[in-house]
Order: structure tokens, then C-alpha cells, then sequence
């Protein structure tokens, strides 16, 4: 029961993290979150545990429990590791498995095109996180699997403050479906560029509107 009410605490506060309830470098208090989410300390201390080598906190000496913030020459290296890693990804996924790759991506594909017609700005970013998490579709290589968790959960916390210009301005559907298009033309070279380019994209904008901290 002790890890299952941790796995619980856990889901709940990296939740609230990754999609915006709380704000980077934002205090957490142990007790506040307990009471918010009818949670117990142990497993919310626990969770903190698990947050912290995930790298989604920071816990300060004498100060106190932060949500994790981030420089821009940080934010520089999830982008350049991302690309390493889902460039050779997606590519094996392509020789192993393309129909199924193909077929995954195209229906997370439709869906966030639904929620970008209804600026359902919330559904996009976790199906943002989706598409890029079927790349991995024939990778069995649990190493990469769990760093490029923690490299994702860190993105879509910082997505979350640029999703709703990505969707409206188009670039969030557009750069999708490119990536889309050149798997399915099994374009190699032109897959490299789009995706480096998606994730440049990606790097302005939330460089742009860093510490504004925007709200839906």
C-alpha cells in the first residue's frame, strides 16, 4: 500500500508540474501539498525523493523545496539531446516497425488537430508528448527509454507556457505534420532537418517569453 500511495503522490505533483499548476522555481511546501491533494507526508516525501532525480525539483538546504527552473544554455542541451536521441529513435523504428510507426503517429496526429481546432491547449501538449513517444515504438533499450523521460517531462513543463502561441500562430501542427510526411516518404534526410528545425522552433519560443510566465 506504502508504494502505491508514493506512485500516487508521485503522478499527482509531477502532474500539477509538467503541466503548469506549479510555476518554475515556485516554493513546495510538503504540508500545503498534502492538504491540497488529500495527500500523506510520507508519500509526498517520498515523491519529492523521486521528483528531485528526475530533475522536475530542487531541494535547498535551510530554504526549502522548488520547483526545477532553467537557463537558457540548459534548455540549449534537452533540445541538442532530444534530437540525438529521437533522430536515431524513429529512424530504427522506421526499419523495424514502419506501418505501425506510420499508423501511431498519424492517429495522434488527427487528434491533435481536433484540440487544435478547439484550442484545447492542454490535450495538444500531453498529445505534443504522445507523438514524439511513439518515435520510441521499437526501441528496447530501457536505458534511453528513462533518460528521454526525464528529458520530456522537463519539456513539456516548459512547453506549457508556449503551447498556446505554438497552436494558435500554426507552427505546432505544421512541424508535426512534416515529421509525419517524411516518414512517411521514408525521407531520412529531410526527417534530420524538420525535426532539428521543430525543436529550434521550440528553443525561441519559450527563450522568448522566458520568466513571463504566461497563463491560458
Amino acid at each position: 500500500m506504502k508504494n502505491n500511495l508514493t506512485y500516487s503522490a508521485l503522478d499527482i505533483i509531477r502532474n500539477a508540474i509538467v503541466n503548469g499548476e506549479f510555476g518554475l522555481g515556485e516554493s513546495l511546501s510538503e504540508i500545503g501539498i498534502c492538504e491540497k491533494y488529500n495527500l500523506s507526508k510520507t508519500p509526498v516525501r517520498e515523491a519529492f525523493s523521486v521528483l528531485k532525480n528526475e530533475g522536475l525539483i530542487n531541494r535547498i538546504s535551510r530554504k526549502g523545496t522548488f520547483v526545477f527552473d532553467i537557463t537558457v544554455n540548459e534548455i540549449q542541451h534537452i533540445a541538442e539531446s532530444r534530437f540525438l536521441l529521437e533522430d536515431y529513435v524513429i529512424k530504427n523504428s522506421m526499419l523495424e516497425t514502419p506501418k505501425v510507426l506510420v499508423n501511431s503517429l498519424s492517429r495522434v496526429y488527427e487528434k491533435m488537430e481536433t484540440a487544435a481546432d478547439k484550442n484545447d491547449y492542454q490535450t495538444f501538449l500531453e498529445l505534443d508528448t504522445e507523438f514524439h513517444k511513439t518515435f520510441f515504438i521499437s526501441c528496447k533499450n530501457k536505458y534511453l527509454i528513462n533518460f528521454y523521460n526525464t528529458l520530456s517531462n522537463k519539456s513539456q513543463a516548459l512547453k506549457y507556457y508556449v503551447v498556446k502561441t505554438a497552436v494558435e500562430g500554426g507552427e505546432g501542427l505544421g512541424s508535426h505534420k512534416s515529421i509525419l510526411d517524411d516518414v512517411i516518404n521514408n525521407d531520412l534526410t529531410s526527417l534530420s532537418n524538420n525535426l532539428s528545425q521543430h525543436l529550434t522552433i521550440w528553443i525561441n519560443k519559450y527563450v522568448s517569453t522566458y520568466k513571463i510566465n504566461p497563463r491560458f
